[in-house]
């Protein structure tokens, strides 16, 4: 009978192991027994109080960290933002001018098709926060691992 991991271990104390896992355990009673120690350390860690410094440790660490060059835009990147400015002007001026006829074009429309206009946002901003989040939390799994490149 192979027996499971440290790792496997630790996991099903901690509540996180597969199918697989829990199975084990039920018939092996020396890895049920490694699983028991484990969550009596863990509770004993919970109870354990907070180290009290005397100093502050984000500075030390901070002043560790290797500093990001500090670089200014070139000319041809200047340029790239005096268009992005240039653009945006032009895209927002005609609402900025036109905003009274706007206004009153949208107050003949009929409730329902601002609801249905808004409803239709709503679900596309929904699932470009959800798309974001499993981003971040791909990049969160990474950084944990060790696989992300900084």
């Amino acid at each position: 009978m192979n027996h499971l991991t440290e790792t496997e271990i630790q996991d099903c104390a901690l509540g996180t192991a597969g199918l697989d896992q829990i199975e084990h355990l039920s018939s092996c009673p020396l890895c049920d027994s490694e699983v028991a120690n484990y969550r009596v350390i863990l509770a004993t860690m919970d109870e354990l109080p907070q180290p009290q410094l005397d100093f502050d440790v984000t500075e030390l660490v901070i002043s560790r960290l290797p500093q990001p060059p500090v670089t200014s835009p070139t000319p041809g990147e200047r340029w790239v933002y005096v268009i992005a400015c240039f653009v945006l002007a032009l895209l927002f001026a005609p609402l900025y001018l036109y905003r009274n006829d706007l206004l009153k074009m949208t107050r003949d429309v009929q409730p329902m098709a601002l609801c249905l206009v808004g409803l239709t946002a709503l679900v596309i901003l929904v699932f470009h926060v959800r798309e974001m989040y499993r981003e971040h939390l791909k990049k969160l799994n990474a950084l944990i691992s060790g696989d992300l490149q900084l």
